[in-house]
């Protein structure tokens, strides 16, 4: 008995050994694990923390990318209506440029119309001046040189045109007359039967041919195709047309 006893007594000895040996090495790979685990942990709390850095990062980003939004938004809407305001300030102007064509077409017509009207008596006055050209200067010059200003004061009535063109005048010498420097010093053209009247009291009064003086007598010509006042030699003789 005592025998079997102790046979028992070894054998649970044997396998308590081998139980303790399997769980030391159960300890041991325990052991292990929890080392490479607490590697682990700390790979993933660093890995976390910078995932966490990088989150607070985004967040900044998007809220300043959510304020860009709002300012572009505010900077479209702006330019929008600046768009709008430029189309219609645009379309304003094209009306008044149209506008401005129009009146500037209708003063060309009309000036057409004026120039038209001009040459058309430019040329009846032209014939009539061919005409006159051909009368001898004896028969009644200051006559027919006044029925020539009452016709364009006619002509100018229908046409509505008031103004006296210096240019209808011929350039030739038309009227010669005898004067001195003692008395006629000034004259002017005016729209009588008279060709030429004086300006001042001690000037002479000349119609057709000139008058003769006494004393210190020389010749003179009139010309009366100028267009602007002149002065002719220390007399100061002008010719002003009649307006």
């Amino acid at each position: 008995m005592l025998f079997f006893f102790s046979s028992q007594l070894a054998q649970n000895v044997i396998d308590l050994n081998k139980t303790l040996q399997l769980k030391e090495t159960e300890i041991q790979d325990y052991q292990v694990r929890i080392s490479r685990y607490k590697h682990e942990i700390a790979f993933l709390s660093k890995r976390c923390c910078e995932l966490e850095s990088q989150l607070r990062d985004l967040q900044a980003c998007h809220e300043q990318l959510q304020d860009e939004h709002v300012v572009l938004q505010r900077t479209c809407s702006a330019v929008e209506e600046r768009q709008q305001r430029t189309q219609q300030e645009n379309s304003e102007l094209v009306q008044r440029w149209m506008q401005e064509k129009t009146l500037e077409a209708e003063r060309m017509n009309r000036c057409n119309e004026t120039e038209e009207r001009y040459r058309k008596l430019m040329g009846k006055l032209a014939k009539k001046l061919k005409q006159l050209k051909e009368v001898p200067v004896e028969n009644e010059p200051s006559h027919r040189f006044s029925e020539v200003i009452k016709e364009r004061t006619a002509a100018d009535g229908e046409s509505g045109n008031d103004t006296f063109c210096e240019e209808d005048l011929p350039d030739a010498t038309q009227l010669l007359f005898e004067s001195h420097e003692g008395e006629e010093t000034k004259v002017r053209y005016l729209n009588q039967p008279a060709l030429l009247v004086p300006r001042e009291q001690n000037c002479s009064y000349f119609s057709g041919e000139g008058p003769k003086s006494d004393s210190s007598k020389h010749n003179r010509e009139v010309t009366r195709g100028d267009r602007k006042k002149r002065a002719f030699d220390q007399n100061c003789t002008e010719y002003i047309p009649h307006s």
